[in-house]
């Protein structure tokens, strides 16, 4: 259930490994990781590869990380989502506020 994540120094990136299933259970792992956020940062990648299922709660935690970016001109980058998560970002909106990849 954790959330993993790691700081690439020579691209300034953060990268934030999603739990298997994102969902209200995830939520203290994930505000953790998006507390790792710094200004220095030149962007931050949210990496699905795991995923198999999303809760409708997760779009608020994926809101905040969109939030901190903007307020520090930090590139999103959602990787490695299945169809359904696709889906999902397509209806809700999000990939308009993230890059899907």
């Amino acid at each position: 259930m954790t959330v993993e994540t790691h700081f690439n120094p020579l691209k300034q990136a953060l990268t934030i490994k999603v739990p298997k299933r994102f969902d209200a259970n995830s939520k203290p792992f994930f505000l953790n990781a998006v507390n790792s956020i710094t200004p220095a940062m030149q962007e931050v990648i949210i990496d699905f590869d795991i995923v198999e299922f999303i809760e409708s709660s997760a779009l608020w935690m994926l809101l905040l990380v969109g939030e901190e970016a903007i307020s520090n001109n930090q590139e999103v980058r959602i990787i490695n989502t299945n169809p359904l998560v696709k889906r999902f970002f397509s209806a809700s909106k999000l990939d308009k506020l993230f890059i899907i990849a």
